[in-house]
């Protein structure tokens, strides 16, 4: 662990200026993110819309497209509660 440390912090040193305000910002913008709704809250309502899809009596007809915004819907989920993990760990 302490030698993972150790890499991260000569990454950190070897960026110049612009590099490191951009980690700045995206830090800024993924604390901005959570504070708005938690990962919880997201996911919990992107499976809501899905599993209304899923078992709405009319599922027979469901498009090629619908089909596709589920498996995104689903991507998003695992993108989120990935990031959520993250987040959490760079605030420690």
């Amino acid at each position: 662990m302490k030698n993972q440390q150790t890499i991260v912090e000569n990454q950190i040193a070897a960026l110049t200026a612009q590099q490191k305000q951009a980690l700045i910002q995206q830090e800024t913008l993924i604390r901005e993110f959570f504070q708005q709704d938690s990962a919880t809250e997201m996911i919990s309502s992107l499976n809501a819309m899905t599993e209304t899809v899923l078992f709405s009596s009319d599922v027979q007809n469901v498009t090629t497209e619908i089909r596709t915004n589920i498996v995104n819907n689903l991507r998003l989920v695992t993108f989120l509660s990935r990031l959520d993990v993250n987040y959490r760990n760079m605030k420690r």
